[in-house]
């Protein structure tokens, strides 16, 4: 674990960093399941000591978690060009994968668009269908899948533009 945190520091500080990336939210969730969520503007200072996560916000609250109860830290980062601003390019994200509850989804949408999101079974089968209209830039979509199965399913964005699909396994 020691050998971890240095990178782990070099890590964090290469995204939340001035450069060519520039991450949007921080994710952090326990291993009981509870999961927070943090805009990264609004953290002031993002530390480890003492096998512990230490996050304090600009207005001067703060968490603490201790490394051993985290499942994941995880980061949305947009690809952001020198003088225009982030720049936002049609991806998707699952996380937590494997699931057991909920789903989330994140996704960044380069223009104002209506889209369908789909679970698929393995067979094909559609499970879960949403229609979503959205205005461009970054969104989180959360999926109850407590009702399947267990097994490997396959989450799908089509849009006028785009369609990604992505894999995940319900645990």
């Amino acid at each position: 674990m020691r050998k971890l945190i240095p990178s782990l520091i070099i890590l964090i500080r290469c995204i939340l960093l001035p450069g060519h990336l520039m991450a949007q939210n921080m994710y952090v969730l326990e291993n009981s399941g509870q999961q927070s969520s943090y805009v990264i503007d609004d953290i002031g200072k993002l530390f480890f000591s003492s096998g512990e996560l230490i996050v304090e916000m600009m207005e001067g609250t703060g968490d603490n978690y201790l490394l051993a109860d985290l499942r994941y830290l995880n980061f949305t980062v947009l690809v952001q060009v020198p003088g225009k601003g982030p720049a936002c390019s049609p991806e998707i994200m699952l996380y937590p994968n494997p699931v057991e509850r909920i789903l989330h989804i994140a996704c960044c949408l380069p223009d104002e668009e209506t889209f369908k999101l789909e679970i698929f079974s393995v067979t094909g089968m559609p499970v879960y269908v949403k229609s979503i209209t959205r205005e461009k830039g970054e969104m989180a979509i959360q999926a109850d899948v407590t009702t399947l199965p267990d097994g490997l399913y396959l989450c799908r964005l089509t849009s006028n533009k785009n369609k990604i699909t992505r894999k995940f396994i319900k645990n």
